[in-house]
């Protein structure tokens, strides 16, 4: 027994030690749970308050702690394992502080961290449940409303109809006179409580029930009409409250004794005019609100009235005289309808005209002769007429009129002389010129001529500027001048500078074709030609031509003359000047350095018919023996379709194969088309084409006519083809036919058989690629002569445009593939 008890107690020795050694870890573990530090408020209702906070490490649970400021002390709310806290049935609109601590439990033993920073937050208050609108007057609404449990103050909000409410103001009491927004019309109100705490607001969770009011604008009152004469009164009155605008009625016999609108104003006043003869005008103001597009009315005021009657012209003035009218002006006559002139003729008031106008011109008098008239104004209401008494007589006298025929003649020295009519009457004559936009006068004159070169800009004038002056009489009366009207402005256009250098070349149409620089201020140009007896003589075919202008590829302005249809050769010679208009005269100043050109005339090819007959041959084709060539007559019928991109997609289907490109480009503001073609036309024939084609009619489809007579071009073609045998297996270029140096639209030419590369009866995809052409053993070597500079520069743009490749010209030059040189006016390019 005794050594059964020593063990017991050993076992339980054993165990407190075992106890006590466990116990010290508990106790660290307890000191080492931290802080709450993210402690915050989530959520607020009118009875609760949501908590949340961080999860603290080693933390067996948290205590949530509430401040009593009553007793001044904290209590506790709750132990939660949780990190969230919800305090209900909380009194509205009131504050409370919270705190959280973490613990530590061992057995029934808590142990606590440090704890967290205290935080607040304000409940709700309770939603407003009753709200009154009650209208004072038409500019103050007073609102009233039940308490609010909880709230410290209320916000006051309001819209008109179907706007945005707005915030009217905030107040701590119940009730508030709302001035804004402002009757009349319908307003809604609402109201929200709200419970403030230091720098914390909380507003209730819902609004206060809506509360409407309606108000009308105030009646006008004190309506007054102030009569200030004829057909006027102003009408005046006290503003009505609530009203925007104010609407005028009158009432008199033309309306049946019914009041009709007359106009609206937001002023309190208005002038009302109205032709009338005598009578009494009723007038009353309506003050009117509008508000979201409707329209609230008041009553209408109490009516005034008004007499009204014309009022008399109380003078007449001279506004305009001349020499054979005069022309007579007044004032406006308040209520006249219209108004009748009057004249002394023979000591006798007549008649002379009725106006509406208050200007009114009396013709055909005599001239330094002395008129008088007098005025009435008339009223014509409803076909009743009332006339006024007679304006006071104005007595006046004609002028001796406005100088004319004023001209200018221009010297080639550019000296200029103006000269006019003489005028009846006149002591002299002012001339007056325009310098920086002013009338500046330069001088005066006892004829009728003035020089005006030598006066302000040297001995001449300025070359190529244009100079205005105006010229008017005067006559001496008691010692002071009467002047007359001006005369139109008078342009001088002093002569323009001498050209530039020129260049003349041989262009289509037989021509030779002058080109020089543009020069400033030019209205046009007079060219000479130098004759066989050494004597300059004018061109009379190109002194009255049409002198085209263009901007060269340098950016310059320059011009160029054709004399066509020459036919002698030699040598020729021209020189220009260019020429200036005034009143229709020419005037040319100094000539520019001739220019000379050795022209050689190539008559056109000898033809088996007569240009006379056009004979279109047979199916429009022609047969040359000596070149064993067929070719297009000058007129065919295809001449009537022109040519576009389609018809070169139908060839195809009826064998027709070849190679084609175009030039596209733009002369003398119409869109022209060079398009050459060469290949195997049929089961029989090759041979080449260059067509001319131009559209004379503004269209956007790429469809453009066959050039007419006027529009051909001097061309010639020479075909060759490259054949290959054992001595030349690289292939030589032999000539198969030429057609002649001549005009045409449509140079052609077409061998009998067919050329290696082609299979009869084939049909292949037409070859628009000159650089990868189908037919590469044919060639066409042609000279094609553009009508002037500005054609070459344009074609030369369009052929480059197209891929070829400029090289220097050489005489008889004949370029490569997709290689083109020019010379004078002359193109030289194959394909």
């Amino acid at each position: 027994m005794k050594t059964v008890t020593k063990r017991l107690l050993s076992v339980l020795l054993a165990l407190l030690m075992l106890a006590t050694i466990g116990a010290v870890p508990f106790a660290e573990a307890a000191a080492a749970v931290g802080k709450v530090e993210t402690l915050k408020v989530t959520a607020v209702t009118q009875s609760k308050i949501t908590l949340k906070w961080s999860k603290v490490k080693k933390a067996s649970g948290y205590c949530v702690y509430s401040y009593d400021a009553k007793k001044d002390n904290w209590t506790v709310e709750t132990y939660t394992t949780a990190t969230t806290f919800t305090d209900k049935s909380l009194a509205s609109g009131t504050k409370y502080t919270y705190k959280v601590a973490a613990y530590q439990k061992n057995g029934t033993t808590r142990t606590f961290g440090k704890d967290s920073a205290k935080v607040s937050a304000i409940t709700k208050p309770a939603r407003v449940t009753k709200l009154t609108a009650k209208v004072v007057n038409p500019t103050k609404i007073k609102l009233s409303w039940d308490a609010a449990e909880g709230a410290t103050g209320y916000v006051i909000y309001g819209r008109i109809a179907d706007g945005k409410y707005k915030k009217i103001a905030s107040t701590k009491k119940r009730a508030y006179n709302v001035t804004y927004p402002a009757a009349p019309g319908v307003v809604y109100y609402k109201v929200r409580a709200f419970a403030k705490s230091g720098k914390t607001t909380q507003y209730a969770e819902k609004f206060s029930p809506t509360a409407k009011a309606k108000a009308v604008p105030a009646r006008v009152s004190s309506l007054t009409a102030t009569n200030i004469g004829g057909a006027s009164a102003t009408l005046k009155w006290t503003a009505a409250a609530g009203a925007s605008e104010y609407i005028i009625y009158k009432k008199d016999i033309g309306t049946n004794d019914e009041y009709v609108k007359v106009a609206t104003t937001k002023k309190t006043t208005y002038q009302i005019k109205y032709p009338a003869s005598p009578r009494t005008v009723h007038f009353s103001v309506q003050s009117s609100a509008t508000v979201d597009g409707n329209t609230i009315l008041a009553a209408k005021s109490s009516p005034v009235y008004v007499s009204m009657w014309p009022k008399s012209v109380t003078a007449l003035y001279l506004k305009k005289s001349g020499h054979d009218y005069l022309t007579l002006e007044w004032a406006p006559a308040d209520g006249a309808s219209e108004y009748h002139v009057y004249q002394y003729i023979g000591g006798v008031l007549e008649e002379i005209g009725v106006t509406g106008e208050t200007t009114y011109t009396v013709k055909g008098l005599m001239a330094e002769s002395t008129y008088s008239f007098r005025v009435r104004a008339v009223a014509d209401y409803l076909g009743q007429i009332t006339e006024t008494e007679f304006s006071p007589v104005l007595t006046v006298m004609t002028s001796f009129g406005t100088v004319k025929g004023a001209t200018v003649v221009v010297n080639s020295d550019n000296s200029a002389m103006l000269s006019w009519d003489s005028l009846k009457g006149a002591d002299g004559y002012q001339v007056e010129k325009k310098v920086g936009g002013e009338w500046t006068l330069l001088g005066e004159s006892m004829t009728t001529v003035f020089s005006v070169s030598g006066k302000e800009d040297g001995e001449k004038l300025a070359a190529g500027k244009t100079y205005q002056y105006r010229v008017r009489a005067y006559v001496e009366e008691e010692g002071e001048r009467v002047y007359s009207p001006y005369t139109d402005v008078i342009e001088v256009h002093s002569v323009p500078g001498k050209p530039g250098t020129a260049k003349a070349a041989t262009g289509s149409d037989h021509a030779i074709v002058i080109d020089w620089p543009a020069v400033v201020g030019a209205d046009g140009y007079h060219i000479q030609y130098y004759n066989k007896n050494g004597r300059w003589i004018d061109d009379v075919d190109i002194l009255g031509a049409d002198v085209h202008t263009y901007q060269s590829k340098d950016g310059k302005l320059r011009a160029y003359y054709a004399k066509k249809q020459i036919e002698v050769s030699g040598t020729y010679q021209f020189r220009v000047a260019a020429a200036v208009s005034n009143d229709g005269r020419l005037t040319y100043g100094a000539y520019g350095d001739p220019v000379s050109h050795n022209y050689t005339y190539e008559p056109e090819p000898e033809v088996t018919y007569t240009d006379a007959t056009k004979e279109t041959g047979v199916m429009g084709y022609l047969y040359d023996e000596k070149e064993n060539v067929f070719y297009t007559a000058d007129d065919p019928w295809q001449r009537n379709f022109g040519f576009n991109k389609l018809y070169d997609v139908a060839s195809q289907f009826v064998w027709i194969q070849y190679d084609t490109i175009r030039f596209y480009f733009t002369y003398q503001g119409s869109e022209w088309m060079l398009q050459p073609w060469k290949g195997q036309y049929g089961a029989v024939l090759y041979g080449a084409e260059l067509g001319v084609y131009k559209k004379y009619t503004e269209r956007d489809a790429d469809h453009f006519d066959c050039a007419q007579d006027q529009d051909r071009l001097q061309m010639s073609m020479d075909f060759e083809r490259c054949y290959f045998d054992d001595a030349h297996p690289d292939g030589e270029w032999r000539h198969e036919f030429y057609r002649p140096y001549g005009t045409y639209w449509w140079c052609t030419g077409f061998k009998l058989g067919y050329i290696r590369l082609s299979t009869p009866f084939s049909i292949i995809s037409i070859n628009e690629d000159a650089k990868d052409q189908t037919f590469p053993e044919i060639r066409a070597n042609y000279r094609v002569t553009m009508k002037d500079y500005e054609m070459l520069e344009v074609f030369i743009d369009a052929i480059k445009a197209a891929g070829y490749t400029q090289i220097n010209y050489t005489n008889g030059v004949k370029p490569g593939k997709l290689k083109f040189a020019y010379h004078d006016l002359d193109v030289y390019f194959p394909f």
